[in-house]
Parts: C-alpha cells; sequence; structure tokens
C-alpha cells in the first residue's frame, strides 16, 4: 500500500521498478508531475536506486550511488594534507566530552606534522611545512605549558 503523495511530488522508481512505499523514495520537486515524467523520461533527472555507467554519469558529489557503482569506481584519491586523515581545502570537525584530550590530541598532531611528516606515529604528512592551531576554550597559559610538555618529550 503506498503512501498519499503531496501535490507536486513524484515517485521515482528504483533500477528494478519497485514504487510507493516499498521502493521508499520519492522527489518532492515543486514541478508538475508531468514535467517531472518528461524529464526522467529524458533522462535530465536520473531515478533513484538506477545504475548508470560511469562513463555518462554526471559528477556530483550528492549523486546516490549503489553497491555496484562502488565495485566499478575508478575515482581518484583526494589530495591528503595528513594521510587518511585530513583532506586539503577542508575543515575537521572533532566532537566529544568536554576535557576528553580533543585539544591536546590536535595540538600534538600540528607539532608532528610539521616536526616529523608523521602524526601520531602514523599517519603521513610528508607535506606539511606548518601548522595553524586555533584554541577557543583553553586558556593560553594551559596551550603554552602543553606546548612546552611537548618539547620535552
Amino acid at each position: 500500500m503506498g503512501i498519499p503523495l503531496e501535490p507536486g511530488t513524484v515517485e521515482i522508481p528504483t533500477a528494478n521498478g519497485a514504487m510507493g512505499a516499498d521502493a521508499g523514495f520519492y522527489a518532492n520537486l515543486k514541478q508538475p508531475p508531468e514535467i517531472i515524467e518528461g524529464l526522467l523520461q529524458e533522462g535530465q533527472i536520473p531515478a533513484i536506486g538506477a545504475t548508470t555507467p560511469p562513463s555518462v554519469r554526471p559528477a556530483s558529489p550528492w549523486e546516490v550511488r549503489t553497491f555496484s557503482d562502488a565495485k566499478r569506481s575508478e575515482g581518484s584519491r583526494p589530495p591528503w594534507v595528513i594521510d587518511d586523515l585530513l583532506l586539503a581545502q577542508t575543515a575537521t570537525l572533532v566532537s566529544a566530552q568536554p576535557h576528553a584530550m580533543k585539544s591536546l590530541s590536535w595540538l600534538a598532531a600540528c607539532i608532528e606534522a610539521v616536526g616529523f611528516h608523521k602524526v601520531w606515529g602514523h599517519f603521513g604528512a610528508a607535506d606539511v611545512e606548518r601548522a595553524l592551531f586555533i584554541e577557543t576554550e583553553d586558556p593560553p597559559w594551559l596551550v603554552e605549558a602543553r606546548i612546552r610538555g611537548f618539547a620535552k618529550g
């Protein structure tokens, strides 16, 4: 039994043709259903769950991909600043309970990346020449004491 659709909503079939509640995919596009169906037929809006050969698939980070897509993937490795830990041109958010050593760990990572070109004895950081550490929670005296502690070893 299907879920009633709101006006301006169209069901998008999966690769096996499932529709409605069994498929679980809906596109709430603010277009009349006949326009959306026309775009789907012309291939301008890929059906969710459909498998399209990589050669004709547009490059989009928001595209829904399947296990089959992952097996066929020939994607290139992203540019890492710290291998498998920090991508170039990105930001990293670390979340944990207060005083769970988030700042201490990343301060150590900054120092090790520049000084040893390896972070935490594992992650390569061959091209790191400098680091910027921004602390917003701990007072300066604590950060300075931590730096002195790392310098002592």
